[in-house]
């Protein structure tokens, strides 16, 4: 299932949702999709956070970008923000005035669901995972 914010279309206010979002207008305000998938075509723009499983950004985006598994600036890209990914491919064109930090994929906490089951092996990767992303 997915849904688009077509062209011609001025969203205003925040998104959440679990669904894939495809941006072809505007959106004045944050995007947070979880296991989703987020495309912001050329005609795109989001004045705004933005946080989602896989974001390919070929329009503009004025704020934070964190992709949990991977992050494509195509050529047609204008980003004005931070940058947090653990997979990330610019091309040569893409415009990106920010921060930029390249992390494992976020969190590791989400994959345990009862914390009184830990193994030694799973303490042991959260604790390194922690440590490595200033987790406290």
């Amino acid at each position: 299932m997915s849904s688009v914010v077509e062209q011609g279309l001025v969203v205003t206010g925040d998104l959440f949702g679990e669904v894939d979002l495809t941006v072809r207008g505007i959106v004045r305000g944050s995007i947070f999709l979880q296991n989703a998938n987020l495309f912001i075509e050329q005609s795109g723009y989001i004045h705004g956070e933005v946080r989602a499983d896989k974001i390919v950004v070929a329009g503009e985006v004025l704020g934070d970008i964190t992709a949990e598994t991977a992050l494509q600036v195509t050529a047609t890209a204008k980003v004005r923000g931070n940058i947090r990914a653990s997979k990330l491919a610019m091309a040569d064109e893409a415009f990106f005035s920010g921060g930029l930090e390249i992390q494992e994929p976020e969190p590791v906490e989400l994959e345990i669901r009862d914390f009184k089951t830990l193994t030694e092996d799973d303490y042991t990767k959260l604790r390194r995972w922690r440590k490595r992303n200033r987790v406290e």
